[in-house]
């Protein structure tokens, strides 16, 4: 819904050279902007859930849910990570009538060319948010997309808190650093590191 702002304005007007100029404050033939409260969203369809934090719209193209990473699922180059089937299934359930909301941050393609979008259900539940809410992915923020970041980051400390999902998982629980040091490469055996 369109609101505007009392406090600072914002007014765009032409001069008589064509030239556009923008200010706060009020001038002959100026124009008050609406500036939106929210960032637009737009519906797809979604084809399927490939794992936890990806899926396939209709169009084939592939979303990467912003801010997030679930445990790996099996695949033919990887070995599935604890908690990654839950993930997927808890993402297929929420996306039963095929249709979501994505909204876009400052980058909108990773560089396999996947869309990265924060993704709604038509009911308005943040999938990305709820996925850390339910212990089943952990925050992964990469500048500059940093929208609902505090959000996010507070919805994995509480969860880990409940001991949510995989934080109740061996496999997530710290060890000491004398267990990892002694593998040829720092967090190989962590789940969600290559």
């Amino acid at each position: 819904m369109p609101v505007t702002l009392n406090a600072s304005e914002i007014y765009r007007s032409i001069d008589s050279q064509g030239r556009v100029t923008y200010s706060d404050q009020p001038s002959d033939g100026a124009q008050q902007l609406t500036i939106t409260s929210q960032p637009s969203r737009h519906l797809y369809n979604v084809a399927r859930v490939y794992d936890g934090d990806t899926i396939i719209l209709e169009d084939k193209k592939q979303v990467r849910l912003l801010g997030i990473n679930t445990p790996e699922i099996q695949s033919r180059v990887r070995d599935q990570e604890p908690g990654g089937d839950e993930a997927k299934q808890w993402l297929q359930k929420q996306l039963q009538d095929k249709k979501v909301y994505l909204e876009f941050d400052e980058v909108r393609r990773d560089k396999y060319k996947r869309l990265l979008a924060h993704v709604f259900t038509p009911d308005g539940k943040h999938l990305n948010l709820m996925l850390l809410e339910n212990g089943l992915a952990v925050v992964s923020i990469i500048p500059p997309n940093g929208r609902y970041s505090e959000k996010l980051i507070r919805a994995q400390q509480k969860a880990e808190k409940q001991k949510l999902g995989i934080w109740s998982m061996p496999e997530y629980q710290p060890r000491p650093i004398t267990e990892i040091a002694s593998h040829t490469r720092v967090g190989s055996d962590l789940p969600g590191f290559p």
